[in-house]
């Protein structure tokens, strides 16, 4: 051992203890041997930014701190083969979390009656966590991301498990890779809202000089790009480029105007943002943050498409038909002449075609990557709008009918072979103010697809194979305009090494259960859970003072009187912090109306007209988009 001379054993001490305070105690660490398998699980505090997450608790039983209801914690199961000591990989795990002690019977049940009661579905059966499965997010037009789970579908009880109000209406969201973290574009507010999908709560908002439309992450994950409107002028027109850790602003630069699409390199290497109304492509290195040039094409600029394969960037101009092919530096290759109306384009999963719609004609372009040459132009009626991919099929949707048209991808290079599957009673393009991002997500097999229906206010599931959806989700007061998956399972984040982060949303004797089928494993693992802190009493209260009695006429001027009031000697909020939020009972896009001082202390008076007849919920929000704690239901309004 070499020694340490002078001062330098001072500080390799203070490391060393430093690193010891640091690293903490497992809630959870048990090492299992079972059908020719060996399995540590550890369950521990959830790692916080700049904790340390490299070394792993040491080996042994249990440890002597417990988690509290509330917290999140982190799972991970590291799976050996016993005869080599393989890791495995590709394995399929269920876990679940529940109590020990049965509702139904008052008994802890055998770990394998636990397991199969679980997995055979019944209502009265399902766990606290369920970490097998996922949820279904839709982007609502009310300004809210629901989380619907899809196994929970019987009459009397809703699918909607948490609705996180974003206090703006969306147009664009990107998922982090490990389904930790969300991110959602809100125009109006001039702000990214990042919402924690472990606890369905806004982490942060991120506030930015212009309209952020488009958003993107880098291939690593690590820096999120967010493309920004400016006003009339310009000012405003922007990409700023954030740390997905923190929020920090990393970089950025001005843009000429127009909307700005987004795509990146196959190697990360260079980002490329597009500007529509000025026909131009920005080409920055992501190394350095800096604009290395910016290419003059012309036109209109619909679409970006990287092609990993061919090193190539394909920019679409819509207004003349044109593609522009460049190399990964921005040099241009070449430009392919097709028809005015272009739209987006997306290449296909192995990279061998890049589709191009074109709603004005009607048409789907099916190009060859190689060389450019259009192998086929299919007629898609409707005006097709919008791309994705399951790993067999291509989706295409169209803006004015109720059918979406798939095709499968096999045939791309022959004769495209077009199959169409009703969605819905109507077409999407009846919905006002369609947002950027996609209406339809594939499902956890990747044979099949989840499309948001807003007109039915229903999310509809396709399993390839069939010729109509074969169930459907309804969103419940909410009207789903973009669809996505989440998954809450287990993911392999290391060759033979499964993890997961979950809340804990109990107290008491817990069991964690453990299942696969081949080999097939059943472990149950108890521990316990402490009491969470006591929720803290909302500062303030709201308290409804005068509303209409009845009806009002279309048009006509409402006013409500409210009370805000503080508790326990604390400050009254400033009004410009509240906003009243007129919500129609059939759905639709919520109206907000100030919140105005009177010449009393503490009351406020709301005020606004409504157009439309019907039946209306109002409600008093603040600027995160929270509801406040009422003393009273929120008010009703009829309008005649």
């Amino acid at each position: 051992m070499r020694r340490v001379r002078g001062r330098g054993w001072r500080y390799a001490l203070a490391l060393l203890l430093c690193s010891s305070a640091q690293a903490a105690e497992p809630y959870l660490d048990r090492s299992l041997e079972s059908e020719g398998l060996s399995l540590r699980v550890r369950i521990e505090p959830e790692p916080t930014e700049g904790s340390p997450t490299g070394a792993g608790p040491r080996r042994g039983i249990a440890a002597a701190a417990a988690p509290k209801a509330g917290d999140t914690v982190r799972l991970s199961i590291d799976i050996e083969r016993l005869a080599d000591g393989e890791a495995l990989s590709n394995l399929g795990i269920g876990a679940w979390l529940d109590r020990e002690t049965s509702v139904m019977s008052g008994a802890v049940p055998a770990c394998g009656q636990r397991v199969s009661a679980i997995l055979g579905g019944g209502l009265m059966q399902r766990p606290l966590v369920d970490l097998t499965g996922y949820y279904v997010l839709t982007l609502d037009a009310e300004g809210s991301v629901s989380a619907l789970d899809p196994a929970v579908q019987f009459a009397g009880r809703t699918s909607l498990y948490a609705a996180v109000q974003l206090g703006g209406v969306p147009f664009d969201w990107v998922k982090s890779g490990d389904d930790r973290w969300l991110f959602v574009a809100l125009p109006e507010r001039r702000q990214v809202a990042v919402v924690d999908l472990q606890t369905f709560k806004i982490r942060q908002r991120i506030d930015l000089p212009g309209k952020p439309t488009r958003l993107a992450l880098q291939p690593d994950g690590q820096v999120l790009w967010v493309a920004q409107r400016g006003e009339a002028g310009g000012e405003g027109e922007r990409i700023d480029l954030i740390a997905v850790g923190d929020g920090r602003r990393v970089g950025g630069m001005a843009l000429a105007p127009g909307h700005h699409e987004i795509a990146f390199s196959d190697e990360g290497r260079y980002g490329y943002v597009s500007s529509r109304d000025t026909g131009t492509v920005s080409v920055i290195d992501n190394a350095s943050g800096q604009r290395l040039r910016e290419v003059e094409l012309g036109g209109q600029l619909l679409s970006l498409a990287y092609l990993p394969g061919q090193s190539s960037l394909w920019a679409i101009d819509g207004e003349r038909g044109v593609v522009h092919r460049l190399n990964a530096q921005g040099a241009q290759i070449d430009r392919i002449a097709l028809e005015p109306g272009l739209g987006p384009a997306r290449a296909t999963p192995d990279g061998r075609y890049v589709l191009i719609v074109n709603p004005s004609q009607h048409r789907l372009h099916v190009l060859d990557a190689a060389d450019g040459a259009v192998l086929h132009s299919p007629t898609i009626s409707g005006r097709p709008y919008d791309l994705f991919f399951s790993r067999n099929y291509v989706y295409v949707r169209s803006l004015d009918i109720e059918q979406l048209a798939m095709i499968g991808l096999s045939t791309l290079g022959d004769a495209p072979v077009l199959q169409y599957i009703p969605v819905g009673a109507k077409g999407i393009g009846a919905t006002p103010a369609l947002p950027v991002a996609s209406s339809m997500s594939e499902n956890m097999e990747g044979a099949g697809a989840f499309i948001a229906a807003p007109g039915e206010r229903t999310v509809y599931h396709y399993m390839e194979g069939m010729n109509a959806p074969d169930s459907g989700i309804r969103t419940y007061g909410h009207t789903p305009l973009a669809v996505a998956i989440s998954r809450r399972g287990l993911r392999e984040t290391g060759r033979g090494r499964y993890t997961t982060s979950f809340k804990v949303p109990s107290q008491g004797r817990m069991v964690l259960a453990l299942a696969t089928e081949s080999p097939r494993v059943r472990e149950c693992l108890a521990w316990t859970v402490a009491a969470g802190a006591p929720a803290k009493e909302a500062a303030w209260s709201l308290q409804w003072l005068e509303q209409p009695a009845g009806g009002v006429r279309r048009g006509q001027a409402v006013e409500f009187l409210v009370r805000l009031s503080a508790a326990r000697g604390a400050q009254v909020p400033d009004p410009a912090r509240f906003s009243a939020w007129v919500v129609s009972g059939g759905g639709g896009i919520a109206q907000q109306w100030p919140l105005l001082p009177t010449a009393r202390a503490g009351e406020y008076r709301i005020s606004g007209r409504v157009d439309a007849p019907g039946g209306y919920y109002v409600h008093v929000r603040d600027a995160a988009g929270s509801a406040t704690r009422l003393s009273a239901l929120p008010a009703s309004l009829i309008v005649e």
